[in-house]
């Protein structure tokens, strides 16, 4: 009897599916499982198919693509891509020069719609059904009240880039 373990030679043999790595093999002898681990393969002889015979052996036609019909999903990408590319410039102008009402106010715009796009993929994605359409709306509503609550804060306060600012100086 020898025991399969990785170590062995008995591991590289083709088990049924019903034994494990620990259970072991009999085998009669080293010299027996030489030859039948070593001996040649036996040939295939395939019948010959002449060129009339080959063209009937296709099964299924080859696979036809639909066209997408409408340009949503591709206004949906190029905004978020317009989205990403605003924030690359927005953010470090944002750093560099703080409390100007130019970078303020469309960064109040465009930080929270992207969030709102992340956190919609998200919901539309891993949320079972009937919880997507609450998860959704709280989505939209708590997005709107960013999109207010930094409007309101760069007219009534210092902004946005300023504000930041002035919280990363506290000590």
């Amino acid at each position: 009897v020898l025991c399969c373990s990785q170590t062995t030679l008995a591991s590289f043999l083709p088990l049924p599916s019903t034994l494990t790595h620990k259970m072991a093999l009999p085998l009669r002898s080293s010299a027996t499982l030489a030859r039948s681990l070593f001996r040649p393969a036996r040939s295939l002889v395939l019948p010959t198919i002449n060129a009339v015979q080959q063209r009937h052996l296709r099964l299924s036609a080859p696979a036809q693509f639909k066209q997408v019909e409408g340009t949503a999903g591709l206004t949906h990408f190029k905004t978020e891509r317009l989205v990403s590319m605003s924030l690359l410039g927005l953010v470090p102008a944002g750093i560099f020069f703080p409390g100007m009402a130019a970078i303020d106010y469309p960064l109040a715009i465009v930080l929270p719609y992207h969030t709102y796009v992340g956190v919609e993929a998200i919901c539309k994605d891993y949320l079972p059904n009937g919880v997507k359409q609450v998860a959704s709306f709280t989505n939209l509503i708590a997005h709107i009240a960013a999109v207010g609550g930094l409007l309101y804060f760069n007219a009534t306060d210092v902004g946005i880039t300023e504000g930041l600012r002035l919280f990363w100086q506290l000590k």
